[in-house]
């Protein structure tokens, strides 16, 4: 394939990076609690928030909620939901479109520019991720070959899919 071909030490370089990238970022942050404190410095946390959760949603690998958690939003964003808060969902909302609308951008001018490159760290943030949602090894002999079966499933599916791509 092309990517054999075009792979180079720095784009393996890249792909590290992304997995650590991933690896290394804390897995909860924030007590659970909802911020109740409604300051000019909450409302922008809330802002810059949104635009990171926002670019976190066009990356894979990363969800947005994952780093509404390391932000310590989390709690706040979702019990503002349940209860249409909209002094709280405003600036979030603000944050998601201005930070989709950037990061369309940013992520189209590198797939332009340095196309493999891009990928490269695409996907250590998509390898990077396992380590993230990994549940943990099977605690019986059932439940590991249940595991091997719908791994197996999953490598089949994506063999034929990649194929009637073709």
């Amino acid at each position: 394939s092309k990517a054999k071909t075009m792979f180079r030490p720095y784009h393996y370089v890249l792909l590290l990076i992304g997995i650590t990238i991933i690896v290394l970022m804390p897995a909860e942050m924030g007590d659970g609690t909802v911020i109740e404190e409604r300051s000019l410095a909450i409302y922008g946390l809330l802002f810059v928030s949104g635009i990171a959760a926002s670019a976190a949603m066009i990356l894979p690998g990363i969800s947005g909620s994952f780093i509404f958690l390391i932000l310590g939003v989390y709690h706040t964003v979702i019990y503002s939901v349940s209860i249409l808060d909209v002094k709280v969902l405003l600036p979030v909302a603000i944050g998601i479109v201005i930070g989709i609308v950037l990061m369309s951008k940013i992520i189209h001018y590198f797939l332009k520019h340095h196309h493999t490159a891009t990928f490269a760290l695409i996907i250590g943030l998509v390898i990077g991720s396992i380590y993230v949602v990994f549940p943990g090894w099977a605690g019986s002999v059932m439940e590991l070959f249940a595991c091997v079966v719908v791994f197996a499933g999953g490598l089949f599916a994506a063999y034929v899919l990649g194929k009637v791509e073709h």
